[in-house]
């Protein structure tokens, strides 16, 4: 994906750990969100990368061995944490 001048210049200028998510959802709406009485469903499949200044400034590819899950959300944290960390 290309990735626009204004996004490059403010991911570059970013303290916070920058992470690209690409969601990939069928074609047709009811094949991939439903919504039972008491939740909405999506059934979608994201990848991820963390931005990286030196290799992402005209184009970002997002590895499908990147799959976003509720680990990748943890270990975002866990890395935001450890910035804050030593920038105090």
């Amino acid at each position: 994906m290309d990735v626009e001048p204004e996004w490059f210049r403010k991911w570059s200028e970013s303290f916070a750990p920058v992470y690209f998510v690409i969601v990939v959802v069928p074609k047709d709406v009811p094949d991939w969100v439903a919504h039972p009485a008491t939740s909405t469903v999506h059934r979608a499949a994201a990848y991820w990368v963390r931005f990286d200044a030196t290799k992402h400034s005209k184009k970002i590819q997002v590895p499908k061995s990147q799959r976003l899950s509720l680990e990748t959300v943890h270990a975002w944290k866990l890395e935001l944490d450890q910035l804050l960390e030593v920038a105090s």
